[in-house]
């Protein structure tokens, strides 16, 4: 009996996609492997988990370290993919003290949940 393997390289940053003119790369969660639309950034800067997965991740499992470089992070800030600023901007903006009475709502440009302590942009703003 014979055996075969198959190696598979797989970049967790981002997946060759090709245009009709140019090659671009598609960054992919490092979880799931879909593309990130909506992608979540934590206080190390990186991102490169996607909404969903977040869920499962942080919130399920309580596993509160970054996928990346396994920093840890107790709040999260969901923008999406194509936000065009850096992790480091985005967490710069946000407010210090995102609620103090009640346990949701508007905290400058983002939506603030406190029960899962994350950031959310608007859909329709610049992230």
């Amino acid at each position: 009996m014979t055996m075969s393997h198959t190696v598979v390289d797989i970049e967790l940053q981002g997946v060759a996609h090709e245009d009709a003119a140019t090659a671009t790369v598609m960054r992919c969660c490092a979880v799931c492997m879909e593309p990130l639309e909506w992608v979540v950034i934590g206080s190390c800067g990186h991102h490169v988990v996607c909404g969903s997965c977040i869920v499962r991740v942080h919130f399920v499992d309580e596993d509160k370290l970054c996928r990346q470089c396994k920093a840890p992070f107790p709040l999260v800030v969901v923008v999406r993919g194509d936000c065009p600023h850096s992790g480091a901007n985005i967490l710069a903006e946000l407010p210090s003290s995102p609620m103090s009475k009640t346990s949701q709502g508007r905290a400058g440009d983002f939506w603030f949940n406190i029960d899962t302590a994350a950031y959310f942009a608007d859909e329709n703003a610049g992230c």
